[in-house]
């Protein structure tokens, strides 16, 4: 296993966490990982860097970790208190939004 593959399990679990707890999407490892008690992070991201130089590192204490924060995860979404379904409106008002104001940086 690569430590690519262990940074997307990370980024997948970590990512889901913060939502759940908090409704905003981050996806900087950077950020929720701290939170989320993998104070490693930073390690992980430099061994992917140094993979084609043969860098090793604790694949399964990293493979626990995220089996770990997994259960965190669906002790998450059990207490969200995100809506089970989205405003269909203002979604399509957001991407609308969202869309327009990248053809205008463009």
């Amino acid at each position: 296993m690569t430590a690519k593959a262990v940074l997307y399990a990370y980024r997948v679990v970590c990512t889901g966490i913060h939502l759940m707890r908090t409704g905003d999407v981050v996806t900087d490892l950077r950020t929720t990982a701290p939170l989320v008690g993998v104070n490693s992070i930073e390690t992980l991201i430099e061994s992917k860097v140094a993979e084609k130089i043969a860098f090793q590192f604790d694949v399964e204490k990293h493979l626990k970790k995220v089996r770990e924060l997994e259960e965190v995860l669906t002790q998450s979404f059990e207490h969200s208190q995100l809506p089970e379904q989205a405003n269909r409106e203002s979604v399509d008002e957001f991407l609308i939004r969202l869309r327009l104001g990248s053809k205008l940086t463009s």
